[in-house]
């Protein structure tokens, strides 16, 4: 039996794949629209702080209830506000700095 297959010594090209979070983009998303229209969000560095500001503001603020938009950061309304988590890194962290 004659085997017409022939070994290639060529390697594969390698592809370079850039791997974005879904959580990542969603976080980029939010601050763009958060630098867009400032007016219209009220932004916490974590959410502890935010679902404390709504507790505070019972009378006035309330929580998100669709976990799509939750997911997106936005945790509540107050004023006609969106109440947001939108971290920041230090200066130390941040990289190239």
């Amino acid at each position: 039996m004659v085997s017409t297959a022939e070994r290639s010594s060529a390697r594969a090209p390698e592809i370079a794949i850039e791997v974005v979070s879904e959580s990542s983009s969603v976080l980029d998303s939010l601050r763009e629209d958060v630098a867009r229209h400032p007016n219209d969000f009220v932004t916490f560095e974590t959410e502890t702080a935010a679902l404390r500001f709504i507790d505070e503001h019972a009378l006035e603020a309330y929580r998100e209830t669709e976990h799509r938009i939750i997911d997106r950061g936005v945790l509540g309304y107050w004023r006609g506000k969106a109440l947001v988590v939108l971290p920041t890194l230090s200066r130390s962290m941040r990289p190239g700095v």
